[in-house]
């Protein structure tokens, strides 16, 4: 049975891609903090770890002890005091985790990132359509934290690298993106700028099967962004 680090794991994202991790007859090792809230990951049959991004080396000897043959990285934040802080967790413990998995002698079959398509930016008009390699323009601090972790990893060698970069996620055990569909439910439109919004979205188990049969595949050092295929625009 092969195993997988997934980071984030007591997140909204974190709590389907271990189902779909456990459902696809993987050994699931979930990274939680010492003050992460788990109790709905008491019905999983998971090892837990806790781990320092802060350190290349201690990261390093946590794969090699437990000889994870995938990881999937999804622990991150989104709401920061500065560009610093977000650089700092979003970008550089994501860049240590890979300099460990990159360096580690067990042989890390893939690394796949979840990040975001805020790292590319919206589009400036209608008439434009992102691509998995449009040009990246962040107009938020989360997102250019995301292009910088993505750039990070873009430099270290021979990392079995796979990069997702998901729109807005929805679905159970989601907060934010509710609270807008109940304001829309309601009657209420929330519009930012003068022109006709497009929106996307993805729901979150469909994402967490893509990143999961994503482990199983020859692909590395591509990156996809990844929607339900539809746009909305109110």
């Amino acid at each position: 049975m092969k195993r997988v680090l997934i980071t984030g794991a007591s997140g909204f994202l974190g709590y389907h891609l271990i189902r779909e991790a456990l459902e696809s007859g993987l050994e699931v090792f979930a990274a939680v903090r010492k003050s992460s809230d788990i109790q709905h990951l008491q019905g999983f049959n998971i090892q837990y770890t806790q781990l320092d991004f802060s350190s290349v080396d201690s990261l390093k000897k946590d794969i090699e002890e437990k000889a994870y043959d995938y990881i999937i990285h999804a622990a991150g934040i989104t709401k920061a005091k500065n560009q610093l802080v977000y650089n700092t967790i979003n970008a550089g413990y994501t860049q240590n985790l890979a300099m460990a998995a990159a360096s580690a002698s067990v042989g890390i079959e893939k690394f796949l990132f979840v990040s975001s398509l805020a790292a590319l930016g919206p589009l400036k008009g209608l008439e434009e359509q992102i691509q998995d390699d449009s040009e990246a323009k962040p107009l938020t601090f989360y997102g250019a934290s995301k292009l910088l972790a993505e750039q990070y990893l873009s430099e270290i060698p021979d990392l079995p690298l796979i990069t997702i970069r998901p729109t807005a996620v929805y679905g159970p055990r989601e907060k934010d993106i509710f609270i807008l569909f109940k304001s829309i439910n309601k009657g209420w439109e929330p519009h930012i700028g003068r022109f006709e919004q497009q929106l996307s979205f993805v729901y979150v188990t469909d994402l967490a099967q893509i990143i999961i049969k994503a482990l199983n595949s020859d692909i590395a050092q591509k990156s996809y962004n990844v929607s339900d295929g539809l746009v909305y625009n109110r």
